[in-house]
């Protein structure tokens, strides 16, 4: 299993609008791809500006599938116009 947890910083609160609009169709449609276990999206209470999306994968190969998804469909340049940096993205480990 492939978890991982992902932050977007958005520009300022239109942007972070029109992010939470693309979070929410990703929220819906990943869950049905094929090896998604667990697809998350979370705003921070302390900061307006900050999403948070936990996923999990059956295999890489699904986790790849799915993120030339996103790309193609222009997910990640529709996000990276709203964002003051970079998706940020961290691959975690159960212990």
């Amino acid at each position: 299993m492939i978890q991982l947890l992902s932050k977007f910083t958005s520009k300022n609160g239109e942007a972070a609008a029109e992010l939470l609009k693309l979070l929410d169709e990703l929220k819906i449609s990943t869950p049905k791809e094929q090896g998604c276990v667990q697809y998350n999206v979370f705003s921070d209470q302390a900061d307006p500006l900050l999403f948070y999306i936990i996923e999990l994968w059956e295999t890489e190969r699904d986790l790849k599938v799915h993120e030339d998804r996103i790309a193609v469909e222009g997910y990640l340049d529709k996000c990276a116009e709203l964002l003051l940096r970079n998706i940020e993205t961290k691959s975690l480990i159960k212990i």
